[in-house]
Parts: C-alpha cells; structure tokens; sequence
C-alpha cells in the first residue's frame, strides 16, 4: 500500500500586501470615485466627499498617503 503525502497549504493575504503598497496617481484614475473615498477611510480613517472631482480626491488621497 502506497502511502500518501501531502504538502501543507498556504494562504496569503494578498489583499492586505496590496494596501501596504504605496498608491500611485496612475493607480488611483483607474478606480471609481466611490472606491477612491471608501480607500481613504478604510486606510487612512479620512472621509472624503463625492461631491468632489475625481482629481481632487485623487490628489487629497496621495496628500493623506504621504503623511
């Protein structure tokens, strides 16, 4: 009889390893102004308005990634 060996499972957080990367501009303009403000608050505690242009929050997020 054959005995079976099977290696351990890892699992990765890969959401978290993305937040911890730095955000560029480039990034932020891909994403929807819903997400930009709901990163902000997750990451940072800052809440956003979506009454703002998605430039303006664009810039107010990478402001608040530098501090």
């Amino acid at each position: 009889m054959t005995k079976t060996v099977t290696s351990e499972l890892v699992v990765r957080n890969t959401r978290a390893e993305k937040k911890a990367e730095l955000l560029t501009k480039e990034n932020l303009t891909k994403l929807t102004k819903h997400a930009i403000v709901e990163l902000a608050l997750e990451m940072f505690g800052t809440e956003l308005s979506m009454r703002l242009p998605k430039a303006t929050l664009v810039q107010k997020f990478l402001e608040q990634q530098e501090n």
